[in-house]
């Protein structure tokens, strides 16, 4: 789960990447992804501000917040001892429910997202290595670097990684935003490979643990994701 006292998974960061919700329903949605965020493992938020966690369902007016919150007790997803705006809120089983349903139908999908460096050498990787490797092995490559849209670029890769039922992140040039996206791509229970150039292989303390395709070549890269890939414990649909 993403520390939102990292300083790079901040509540701040994840919201001002948010799509705005086309809906109140929507809101909820964004409600509930973004108290398991502030909640990590438990069940159960700190006191919860209205004021001053507006921006998870990405308005500037605490009442919607309320109106939200309401919502969410009235279908059964929250539970909070108050109609205050500064009361801890319980995530319940519908709630969680909802969660995880949310997060199924992004894992029963060909999408993969890929987050590197936007340079060229990493481009290039990208378009030698990374496309070509998933669309071999069944995913549908995200066109994330070389992206044809309307939207502002954050808008677009969020939306990419709800929808993806695999998430990539090289972390060749430790870039901030490939740490921010993948922990996001983690809250959402979206499965990751995690990559680094072999000459850039010191990693950060909080995802070290994990287990890295360190990669020397693009021949060398290939064969690891393609073998990686195929280990994994679901095929695309």
């Amino acid at each position: 789960m993403l520390d939102v006292t990292d300083g790079i998974g901040t509540e701040e960061a994840i919201v001002a990447s948010y799509r705005a919700p086309k809906d109140p329903l929507e809101m909820l949605d964004h409600l509930l992804e973004g108290l398991t965020f502030l909640s990590g493992t438990s069940i159960t938020t700190k006191d919860f501000d209205w004021e001053t966690h507006k921006s998870l369902i990405a308005t500037d007016r605490a009442q919607n917040v309320a109106s939200v919150v309401t919502m969410g007790k009235e279908v059964g997803y929250l539970s909070t001892p108050s109609n205050l705006g500064n009361a801890p809120i319980t995530i319940l089983p519908k709630g969680w429910e909802r969660l995880r349903e949310l997060r199924t139908k992004s894992v029963n999908t060909k999408k993969a997202f890929v987050a590197l460096q936007f340079s060229s050498d990493m481009i290039g990787v990208y378009d030698r290595v990374y496309a070509p490797v998933l669309t071999a092995t069944g995913f549908e490559p995200a066109q994330t670097v070389h992206p044809t849209h309307n939207d502002k670029i954050d808008d677009f890769i969020i939306a990419e990684i709800r929808k993806s039922g695999l998430f990539i992140a090289d972390f060749t040039g430790h870039r901030p935003n490939v740490y921010f996206e993948a922990g996001f791509a983690m809250g959402l229970s979206v499965p990751v490979i995690w990559s680094i150039r072999s000459d850039e292989a010191e990693r950060h303390f909080d995802t070290r643990q994990y287990n890295h395709i360190v990669w020397q070549s693009e021949d060398d890269l290939k064969s690891q994701l393609k073998a990686r890939i195929e280990s994994l414990p679901f095929r695309p649909l």
